[in-house]
């Protein structure tokens, strides 16, 4: 997965939510675009931006992985 940042500076940590919410993988923001390893194939993701102190600052709708 990728995420991309939009002039968020704020923005410390990536978090992937998948498997409605249950399970999560993370990384440290890297820039403008940041890899996240989910190790598996996923149907849909949320994607959720975390700062610092890891607090929610927004999290994307449900959205449908593109092979």
């Amino acid at each position: 997965m990728h995420a991309f940042w939009n002039g968020a500076t704020e923005v410390a940590r990536w978090e992937v939510l998948y498997r409605r919410g249950r399970e999560a993988e993370s990384a440290a923001s890297g820039g403008i675009e940041t890899a996240i390893d989910v190790g598996e194939y996923l149907r849909s993701v949320v994607v959720v931006a975390r700062d610092r102190e890891g607090r929610e600052l927004g999290r994307s709708a449900v959205t449908p992985v593109v092979e």
